[in-house]
This record gives structure tokens, C-alpha cells and sequence, in this order.
């Protein structure tokens, strides 16, 4: 039976409100919760709600406990994309799965060569729809970059090229991306 504390306490933090299991933070206990994975922190500041997976820092954006989905931002790309703090996005394939609309786009930085203009370009950095592997074998890996970050996002690629490149992906990593959550995987308890 469930514990009576957790049915009469939510989570809510600015425009997230009335979050149940699997998560917890704030007023709602830890025993109430899915594991230290589920752990949202409110961040008083601005409202926001925070989440640290595997040494990754997400604004969450929306959470929809009935679909089992949230939407994410990568909090270190959407502050500064040019100091990125990890480098791949990283969510465990068994817990999280990325939405239907969600895609990887790579980021280069610090590019020796001049810019292809199949690239959308910014001031430190170059990026291009698709993971390393499709890019590697489409031969659309530029040369001599120093670091490349992958990350998903939402935002349909239109025209992003050229001078427009900083808009779009400031856009798109603002607007985040869909992440499914695997319950039956993730955590003992049942909805």
C-alpha cells in the first residue's frame, strides 16, 4: 500500500507542479521516490528544476509522470555553448530512451580548417545533425578539430547554415529534448 505521505505530497518548483513517483525533492521525501536517479533539485533562484544523471546537469523542462516522458536541457550548453562541462550527452539506454522527435547533433570546436558550408557555424565552434559513427562514414567529419561534443534536441533542422547557425542551436538547445522513461527497468516499485 502506499505510504500516505507520498499520496498527499508532490513535487512543484515554478512551472512544474504536482510531480509524482518515480520522482522526488523539495518537500517530498526520498523514501517517496525512485532512487537518487529521480532526485529533482528547485532551484530558488529562478524556479527551475534541476537533475544530475550520471554527472550531467539538466534543467527539466516539463515532466508527464501518466506518459512516462520529460523534456530536458542540457544546463551547461544552454548558458554558455562555447564551455561545454562533459562532453557526449549520456542517459543509461535501459532507463532512458529518446523521444520519437529527438535527435543528435554534434558540436565541434575549435576547428583548424575552414568551414564547410554544409556546417552551421557559430564563433568557437562548427555542429551538424548526426552522431560521430554516421558522420565519420558520410565523410562529414571536419578535420582538425579539437573536441566535439554530441547532444540531442528536438528542434527540426530547416536552414542552419550560415550566419543563422548561433540562432539555431541556441534555439535548440533551449527548447531540449524528449527523454522516455523506462519504469519497468528503472525501479522495483510500480506506478
Amino acid at each position: 500500500m502506499e505510504d500516505p505521505v507520498c499520496r498527499e505530497q508532490s513535487y512543484s518548483c515554478g512551472s512544474l507542479t504536482n510531480i509524482s513517483y518515480p520522482f522526488w525533492g523539495l518537500n517530498r521525501p526520498h523514501s517517496c521516490g525512485g532512487g537518487d536517479l529521480f532526485n529533482l533539485k528547485c532551484n530558488g533562484d529562478d524556479n527551475t528544476t534541476s537533475i544530475l544523471i550520471d554527472s550531467q546537469s539538466f534543467t527539466v523542462k516539463e515532466i508527464n509522470t501518466t506518459a512516462h516522458i520529460m523534456r530536458l536541457v542540457r544546463t551547461d550548453l544552454a548558458h554558455d555553448v562555447c564551455s561545454p562541462q562533459v562532453n557526449d550527452t549520456y542517459l543509461n539506454p535501459s532507463i532512458f530512451q529518446l523521444g520519437s522527435g529527438s535527435y543528435n547533433i554534434t558540436i565541434f570546436y575549435k576547428c583548424s580548417t575552414s568551414v564547410d558550408t554544409s556546417f552551421g557555424y557559430f564563433r568557437c565552434g562548427i555542429f551538424r545533425d548526426g552522431v560521430e559513427d554516421e558522420l565519420q562514414k558520410k565523410s562529414l567529419w571536419p578535420k582538425g578539430c579539437s573536441r566535439h561534443v554530441q547532444v540531442p534536441v528536438d528542434v527540426p533542422l530547416l536552414n542552419y547554415v550560415g550566419d543563422h547557425g548561433l540562432d539555431f542551436l541556441k534555439q535548440a538547445l533551449a527548447s531540449g529534448f524528449t527523454v522516455i522513461i523506462n519504469f519497468g527497468r528503472s525501479i522495483g516499485k510500480s506506478l
